[in-house]
């Protein structure tokens, strides 16, 4: 699938319904949650083999919080490569969270910044048993409070390689 315009939504604006998906955002933009109810861009639940490449993804709420970037949700074997994303929000701003069981999945060269006006703003987020996944050569910049990180890995996010990741923080 090649995204032909830009996209803008209320809340989340793409949802991956099944397994074996490219979604290339051909460099067309996707701004999400321009009501302010802390949706995401892109969302796989339970998926296998999906890519998400080639999108500028924007959160239009500067207000609300818990908005995602790219959210893959317990999916497996997929790719998040070549994006630019841009959060924005008070906290638990996440460019892209790998989350439940989402294993061995490659997030390579993207460009993040999150824009949170207080804490848990971070670029990159792997939370609750999440193994055998690559992050590579992503340029992160988060901004907040506290308690922000360019990567963190949460709650059994255990043999994961992270490497040549250029990552700059403001905030403690």
């Amino acid at each position: 699938y090649t995204l032909a315009n830009n996209i803008t939504n209320t809340s989340n604006c793409i949802n991956v319904g099944a397994n074996n998906i490219v979604l290339d955002c051909a460099g067309f933009t996707m701004q999400y949650d321009s009501g302010g109810t802390g949706a995401d861009a892109i969302v796989a639940t339970s998926r296998n083999n999906v890519t998400v490449q080639n999108c500028a993804i924007t959160d239009a709420n500067a207000a609300g919080a818990e908005g995602i970037g790219i959210l893959y949700n317990a999916t497996t074997n997929s790719t998040i490569l070549n994006n630019t994303i841009q959060t924005n929000g008070t906290s638990q701003n996440y460019g892209i969270q790998l989350f439940s069981s989402a294993n061995n999945n490659n997030i390579t060269n993207n460009s993040i910044s999150t824009q949170g006006s207080s804490s848990n703003n971070h670029g990159i987020y792997l939370l609750t048993t999440v193994s055998g996944n690559t992050v590579s050569e992503n340029t992160i910049r988060t901004n907040g409070t506290t308690i922000n990180a360019g990567i963190r890995l949460e709650s059994s996010a255990n043999n994961n390689n992270i490497t040549n990741n250029e990552i700059s923080t403001n905030g403690s």
